[in-house]
């Protein structure tokens, strides 16, 4: 089941759905689970039953990252210009680490570690960028280094360092969600001699560009062994609107009126008799009379003009009524633009069966949105969340046009721990690994197996003791 996040791109929130603006939290996002998620990105339209109309980004990429954005870490080393610092280093440890590397006695180095360090050289001049890296700290965390002021023969250099804990899940590879919409009809109570039909037509995904329209099938109705006196009788509840166009066949000894053409039903007695008329509105034909033999009337299919995918309930129930086959009062129709409708046959058309009628979505859109998989089932998930029955992390997705970076949404939300293991961890990348193995000492290990769990080297090899 796909989990959907609808963006305001002018609020910046979260919204509960393309037809409601009321704001929303995630709830449900469990460390463990991995998402199917679709975005979808919406514009305003200051209309309160349509408020929506969806972005098209297709062409833009999106990131997605759930995360602490000011947390720190709590365990491991990392290392400056080939210095190893304790996770908790002090502007102090950071000085002295770099006044011996880049032996400059006046250098300087001011901050910590939650707000990052700034490090000004004691004398002017062009100084290479510092490196260093966080592979040995825990959470898993990035270490950027940039220059804030470029230093010259007159001007000092400055470079700023941060240590960040990387997202606990992270995404940046969407696919765009077809925007192919289907409609399904169902029918929910068919026509019998003491219940209404009533059909139920449903779109997936739901709609909102385009047109669609709806056809209601031709019929075919036995009549009985005889046409008397203009009055045909059919052999169960006929379902025939007045000036609906019908022809007959199969008839034998048919008189003043001719099998294969098209005649008008002029009124409807009961819900098994009929008559018929050569033109609309016409007068009735009387005198038409058959032996019926295995004769039978057909009805002809009609279709409604194109509607809008906003088209309402009560748009849906005026462009049926308006044809012939169908007949003014002769539907009601309940549902929701671009997602359901429910169509209720009374009138004419009470207490008979009729087949599903057919709806064309060729010219139909779903909202434009992404789709990707997004894994809560993660190391750095399990490690912010340790024994925390659950934790407060922001949800930050961004999109990414051109050359344009803007974050659409940022907001807090709730993780909560799994209670069952419903997913393996994603492991740690494997460069991460090289780098964490290349920048250990492994000179201290025991060489002889210390016991259980413990890692000791056996001829260069490193492996787990049992």
């Amino acid at each position: 089941m796909a989990t959907s996040l609808y963006i305001d791109l002018v609020a910046n929130r979260l919204v509960k759905s393309l037809y409601s603006v009321a704001p929303i939290n995630p709830s449900g996002l469990i460390r463990g689970d991995v998402l199917d998620l679709n975005l979808y990105f919406l514009q305003p339209t200051g209309i309160s039953v349509s408020p929506y109309v969806p972005s098209d980004l297709s062409a833009s990429s999106v990131k997605v990252a759930i995360g602490e954005k000011l947390a720190m870490p709590t365990a491991g080393t990392w290392t400056l210009d080939g210095t190893s610092l304790n996770y908790d280093a002090t502007a102090t440890q950071v000085q002295t680490a770099l006044r011996s590397t880049q032996a400059d006695a006046a250098l300087t180095v001011t901050g910590s570690m939650a707000d990052g360090f700034t490090v000004n050289w004691g004398v002017v001049g062009v100084e290479a960028i510092l490196t260093g890296s966080s592979a040995n700290l825990s959470p898993e965390c990035d270490l950027t280094i940039g220059e804030r002021r470029a230093g010259s023969a007159s001007v000092i250099e400055s470079q700023f360092v941060r240590v960040r804990l990387k997202p606990a899940s992270y995404q940046d590879t969407f696919t765009n969600i077809s925007t192919t919409v289907t409609a399904t009809v169902t029918t929910l109570t068919g026509g019998t001699a003491t219940a209404s039909e009533v059909q139920k037509i449903a779109f997936s995904p739901y709609a909102t560009g385009g047109t669609f329209s709806i056809t209601f099938p031709g019929d075919t109705r036995s009549v009985t062994a005889a046409v008397v006196a203009g009055v045909f009788t059919t052999t169960a509840n006929h379902g025939f609107a007045l000036n609906q166009t019908i022809e007959g066949s199969g008839f034998t000894n048919e008189a003043n009126w001719v099998e294969g053409t098209h005649y008008f039903v002029k009124a409807v007695p009961s819900p098994t008799t009929f008559t018929i008329s050569a033109t609309e509105g016409g007068a009735a034909l009387t005198t038409a009379t058959a032996d019926a033999g295995t004769g039978t009337i057909t009805s002809h299919a009609r279709t409604t003009s194109e509607l809008a995918a906003t088209a309402s309930a009560a748009d849906v129930q005026a462009a049926l009524q308006a044809l012939s086959n169908i007949g003014a009062d002769n539907v009601s129709v309940i549902g929701t633009a671009g997602q359901d409708f429910t169509l209720s046959f009374t009138g004419d058309k009470v207490t008979a069966n009729f087949p599903a009628v057919t709806v064309s979505t060729t010219n139909l859109l779903a909202p434009y949105g992404k789709n990707a998989s997004l894994t809560l089932a993660t190391y750095q998930m399990s490690d912010i969340l340790a024994a925390a029955d659950s934790v407060v992390m922001s949800l930050e997705i961004q999109v990414v046009t051109g050359a344009y970076t803007t974050t659409v949404i940022s907001q807090d939300v709730t993780v909560t721990a799994d209670l069952i293991d419903g997913a393996t961890l994603t492991p740690l990348p494997i460069a991460t690994l090289l780098s964490l193995f290349a920048a250990t000492d492994f000179s201290t290990l025991p060489t002889s197996n210390p016991g259980s769990g413990k890692v000791w080297l056996n001829g260069g090899v490193l492996q787990v003791g049992a």
